[in-house]
């Protein structure tokens, strides 16, 4: 299966006085390789993302560009991203993007039986887009586990909350940024469930 990369941070400088250039932006794919030196650019039929180039050397005043995507979908993803950030500060990039949930299960179900927790047999009903929610018993005790990528904190990052499903107490929500840290904070949580009981 093809892998399509996408956007999981993305930072916008607007400038003035450049005349063309509204703002410099930068943008990390994957949480892997970062991009820098983008321009956003008001052109004659619109604002458009110019990538950094350099003079080619084979003639004066022929630039080419460094680095640039050759596919239409990410060039068109990269851009809808950084315009999307540039037009509101307070944009965020929505987690789904940057989080596949179906790696976030998997993480989470292999930490949960890792830690003695067994799935429960009760039905949650059809989770909510961008939700993944799951019940887990152990020693009679059943407890809630929802990674929630709709709801971020001011950095971005989906709530990771763990709850007993008996008395809808919470006992923890955290904001994980990495499938190592979702491990981390669902070890944390399960020792404030241990604390607590």
């Amino acid at each position: 299966m093809k892998h399509t990369m996408k956007v999981t941070k993305v930072d916008v400088y607007p400038v003035e006085g450049l005349q063309k250039i509204k703002a410099y932006a930068r943008v990390i794919l994957d949480d892997q390789l970062q991009l820098t030196g983008l321009r956003i650019v008001d052109g004659p039929t619109g604002r458009y993302i110019a990538y950094p180039n350099n003079e080619s050397g084979i003639k004066s005043g022929n630039f080419r560009n460094i680095f640039y995507p050759i596919s239409e979908k990410l060039r068109d993803h990269i851009t809808e991203i950084i315009l999307n950030k540039y037009t509101n500060p307070n944009f965020i990039i929505p987690r789904e993007d940057a989080f596949n949930l179906e790696t976030i299960k998997e993480t989470i179900q292999q930490k949960m039986f890792d830690l003695g927790y067994s799935s429960s047999d009760v039905s949650l009903g059809e989770s909510l887009p961008g939700v993944y929610a799951e019940e887990f018993e152990a020693d009679g005790k059943r407890f809630l586990v929802e990674y929630d990528t709709t709801e971020t904190d001011e950095k971005g990052k989906p709530r990771l909350n763990v709850s007993d499903s008996d008395t809808e107490g919470n006992f923890a929500t955290l904001y994980p940024e990495s499938l190592e840290a979702v491990s981390q904070c669902l070890t944390l949580a399960m020792d404030e469930v241990e604390t607590k009981h």
